[in-house]
């Protein structure tokens, strides 16, 4: 396969697909923002995933706890759009 080398803009073909996929790619949420998926929030009550889940949905409809979809490394190290959950403090209801 040839790589053009001609530029466009100042840029060749090859800086410019850098650049599109640098900024595509997902960083991995920080547990230190509050943020934590299913899996952190298990280990961190030392319960099961479904057992947190139920906790965590109980949080959110008392209004304590917030959910978002952020990225997130997986159990194989990928970085996916995965549902994070933190803690808003005293219930918002």
């Amino acid at each position: 396969m040839r790589t053009e080398t001609s530029t466009v803009g100042g840029a060749t073909a090859a800086e410019i697909l850098a650049a599109i996929r640098a900024t595509s790619e997902l960083q991995p949420v920080d547990p230190a923002t509050g943020w934590r998926t299913i899996l952190q929030w298990a280990a961190a009550w030392a319960k099961s995933p479904s057992q947190t889940e139920r906790l965590l949905r109980r949080g959110m409809e008392a209004g304590l706890i917030e959910r978002a979809t952020l990225p997130a490394a997986t159990i194989s190290g990928a970085v996916r759009p995965t549902p994070v959950y933190r803690y808003v403090g005293k219930s918002r209801k």
